[in-house]
């Protein structure tokens, strides 16, 4: 399967898939990103909002 590996080798992650800088070019856009996740109260993923109002607890969806 893919991704069921339980061991997590940064090393060997940054060996398969170079950078080559790119991430420091994204500063400004990340630093956009997170406002917009502040501003709009993003506290994790997911986060669901109901009639314009974040639910914060675990709820549960019946039919």
């Amino acid at each position: 399967m893919i991704g069921t590996s339980l061991i997590k080798d940064y090393d060997a992650f940054a060996a398969k898939y170079h950078m080559n800088g790119e991430l420091n070019e994204q500063t400004e856009k990340i630093e956009l990103m997170y406002k917009w996740c502040t501003d709009a109260e993003i506290v994790g993923t997911s986060t669901f909002f109901v009639n314009g109002k974040g639910c914060r607890k675990h709820i549960i969806l019946m039919n």
